[in-house]
């Protein structure tokens, strides 16, 4: 759950809102006709993640401070709505995992079955007289869609083009601390410090836990895919930060279950 809904009664409202997003998730990859609608409502949330990459290169493209960016761009607005959308993402991705969908399917227990008919034959007699006997057999969860190949492959293309803004550079290059922005302590730029630091920490935050939900979601598939290569490189490429003990964490976390998994 985002840092941001640690207030009194705010967990059972996310908890609400995250089952919704979940479900969202899970049927808009349940039909294996249209289940590539998936990727077309994630970019909604994407484009938060993009405007905020871009603004960032248009900084360092002129060569402005984190304080001049920071007034420019409306305090601050562009890391919390990027921070909502990884969330928003998040919890549509983990829909999609067996945990999520085993679930769905406990209290919708008719809603996650579609019929399959499965034609059979064999051969019987009667009076002496062979003739084919045809039977037809059903019960398939609808849910289950990572035994789906088409599925599963059409996700790993999807979660490509997320994993691919969770882990730019410009959104690592957001400064956490004073010396990291370049900005010192006793100037007058001291009124973003706070809510600054703390919107790029969340932000950070929401997406490291991303990237292992994600790997919770695709097991094997998150190593085989390249995924953990990209996602270790980034996050041990961060263990130079202050902050460094939770990327080292999620770092072996990553490594750990993927590998066992696979």
């Amino acid at each position: 759950m985002p840092s941001w809904f640690f207030h009194i009664g705010s967990r059972k409202i996310y908890e609400s809102l995250s089952g919704i997003l979940r479900l969202v998730g899970l049927s808009l990859m349940a039909d294996t006709k249209y289940g590539q609608h998936l990727s077309l409502i994630t970019e909604i949330p994407l484009g938060c993640l993009r405007k905020l990459v871009s603004e960032i290169r248009m900084k360092d493209y002129n060569k402005a401070s984190w304080h001049s960016w920071y007034n420019r761009t409306g305090s601050g607005q562009l890391p919390r709505q990027a921070s909502t959308a990884v969330c928003i993402l998040n919890e549509m991705i983990f829909g999609i995992s067996d945990q999520a969908t085993d679930y769905f399917t406990r209290i919708f227990p008719n809603s996650g079955k579609r019929r399959k008919e499965v034609r059979e034959s064999s051969v019987g007699f009667v009076d002496g007289q062979p003739f084919e006997i045809e039977s037809s057999m059903f019960c398939e969860s609808s849910w289950k869609v990572l035994q789906d190949e088409g599925l599963r492959s059409h996700l790993i293309d999807c979660i490509g083009r997320i994993l691919h803004e969770f882990l730019s550079h410009e959104v690592w290059e957001l400064p956490t601390e004073h010396k990291s922005s370049g900005i010192h302590p006793d100037n007058e730029a001291e009124d973003i410090s706070v809510n600054f630091f703390q919107d790029t920490g969340m932000l950070h935050q929401v997406t490291i836990e991303g990237i292992g939900i994600i790997s919770i979601c695709l097991g094997g598939d998150f190593a085989s895919s390249g995924f953990l290569h990209q996602s270790l490189h980034m996050l041990l490429g961060n263990l130079v930060s202050s902050n460094w003990s939770p990327y080292l964490t999620v770092s072996f976390k990553l490594s750990k279950t993927s590998f066992c998994k696979s």
